[in-house]
């Protein structure tokens, strides 16, 4: 019988009979990443994002009190601790019910829920594909995102023009911050990096 030709692999020799048997050889080729996160980052983040979101949601019913602000971080605690698609679309529901009682909200306010929410579904459809302990590259984080970001531009005009059809009067300051925001996304999507 042949030695093994590696010496760092300890087999038997009677393995080398058996042909489905062998060791296996050496990587030829070794991969290359960027930066990368952990998912128990993507996952943190998943769950901050839904914490804000609910917090905004909640300014639109009531002033926030201590005790909103411990729901919105125990769901997001629950949110971060489970990575499921439906434990975040109870918190947009939530916020959806917390709108439609509370009134039309501002127009940043709705801008800023609009945003939140792609934002808060966009996580969370990564923290639930993310094991905890497997790394994920920035680079495609940053792909995802500027896929965000281009749908906000349209998504962000359609919840102005919502507004205005809804009945509420947009001031000069509120078209300045419409105007930023798109902007904002805009150059976002084309700041950020594209597919190769």
């Amino acid at each position: 019988m042949t030695e093994p030709t590696n010496p760092r692999v300890t087999t038997p020799r009677w393995w080398s009979v058996l042909p489905g048997l062998r060791p296996a050889p050496e990587p030829e080729a070794e991969l290359e990443v960027g930066p990368t996160v952990s998912g128990g980052v993507v996952r943190i983040c998943t769950g901050l994002l839904v914490a804000l979101l609910l917090m905004v949601g909640w300014s639109v019913l009531l002033p926030l009190s201590l005790s909103s602000v411990v729901g919105a971080l125990l769901l997001a605690a629950l949110v971060a601790a489970l990575p499921r698609l439906s434990l975040v679309w109870v918190a947009v529901l939530v916020v959806g019910f917390e709108v439609l009682i509370g009134g039309p909200p501002a127009v940043l306010t709705t801008l800023a829920l609009v945003l939140l929410v792609h934002l808060a579904v966009w996580a969370s459809t990564w923290s639930a594909r993310v094991a905890l302990r497997s790394r994920i590259e920035i680079a495609v984080l940053a792909e995802g995102l500027r896929e965000v970001a281009l749908l906000q531009v349209p998504a962000q005009v359609l919840a102005v023009v919502a507004l205005v059809l809804a009945g509420a009067t947009l001031d000069a300051g509120d078209l300045w911050r419409v105007l930023a925001l798109v902007t904002g996304a805009a150059v976002a999507a084309i700041v950020l990096p594209r597919r190769l």
